[in-house]
C-alpha cells in the first residue's frame, strides 16, 4: 500500500505528469475514497480565447481512471480529467470562421442586393425623366426596355404615350398652319394678305425703344 513515506515521491509524479501534459485534474485516491495526492487548476484561461467565451459556454472534458493493482488487491485508484483548453480554443476558432463566412456572405447578398436595386431603379429613373420631359413638350422615347415585368410595363406604357402624343402635337401643328395660311394668306396668289399687313404694322407701331422712318403707300385692287 501507499504510505506516508511514499507521498513525496507520488506527488513529485503526478505534478510532473500534471506540467507536461494538458490536464486539468490528476487524481489518486485510496480504494475507500480517500485522497493521496491531487492537483487540479481551479479556472480555464486561455490566452487566445476570451474569458467571456470560456464562461459562457461550459464544455465537459473527458475523464479517465485506472486501477493501480499489487497483486490481486487494489491498492489506489488514478483519475485524470483533461483540459478542456484546446477544445474552447478550436470552437473559438471555428466560430470565428464561421462568422467571418457569414459575414462575407452577408456582404456578398448586399452587394448583389445593391446593384439589383439600382438596375431596377436606373429605368425608373429614366421614365421619371421622361415624364419631365413631356411637361417640357420634349417627346423622348426610352429605348432600353428593361427586364423585370412590372418596371417593363410601365416604360413601354409611358412610350406608347410619348407617341401617341407625338401623333396629337404633330396633328395639331398641321392645323395650325393650316389656319395660319388662311388667315395670313391670299388663296389665289399665296402672298400676305391685308390682315397680315394690319398685325405687322401693329407690332411695329408697339415697338417704343426704336424710332422707325419710312414711307407707306397703299393699293386697293377691286375684283
Amino acid at each position: 500500500p501507499i504510505g506516508e513515506k511514499n507521498l513525496p515521491e507520488v506527488n513529485t509524479i503526478i505534478n510532473s505528469l500534471f506540467d507536461s501534459g494538458n490536464y486539468h485534474m490528476i487524481k489518486l485516491t485510496k480504494p475507500d475514497g480517500e485522497v493521496i495526492a491531487e492537483r487540479s487548476i481551479n479556472e480555464v484561461k486561455i490566452d487566445t480565447v476570451p474569458s467571456w467565451f470560456v464562461k459562457s459556454i461550459e464544455i465537459d472534458s473527458p475523464k479517465g481512471t485506472s486501477k493501480i493493482m499489487k497483486g490481486w488487491n487494489i491498492v489506489a485508484t488514478l483519475s485524470v480529467t483533461s483540459s478542456p483548453s484546446y477544445a474552447y480554443e478550436l470552437l473559438y476558432r471555428n466560430i470565428l470562421r464561421l462568422a467571418s463566412f457569414l459575414l462575407g456572405i452577408f456582404i456578398l447578398l448586399l452587394a448583389i442586393m445593391l446593384v439589383s436595386l439600382r438596375a431596377i431603379l436606373k429605368p425608373l429613373k429614366r421614365t421619371q425623366k421622361q415624364a419631365e420631359a413631356i411637361g417640357l413638350r420634349e417627346l423622348e422615347i426610352q429605348e432600353d426596355i428593361p427586364e423585370a415585368p412590372e418596371v417593363k410595363a410601365v416604360v413601354i406604357a409611358m412610350n406608347n404615350m410619348v407617341t401617341h402624343l407625338k401623333s396629337i402635337f404633330s396633328l395639331q401643328a398641321k392645323c395650325f398652319e393650316k389656319l395660319r395660311k388662311q388667315l395670313y394668306k391670299d388663296d389665289i396668289t399665296g402672298l400676305s394678305n391685308h390682315r397680315y399687313f394690319i398685325m405687322r404694322m401693329d407690332t411695329l407701331c408697339e415697338i417704343k425703344n426704336e424710332f422707325i422712318y419710312g414711307a407707306l403707300f397703299s393699293i386697293a385692287l377691286n375684283e
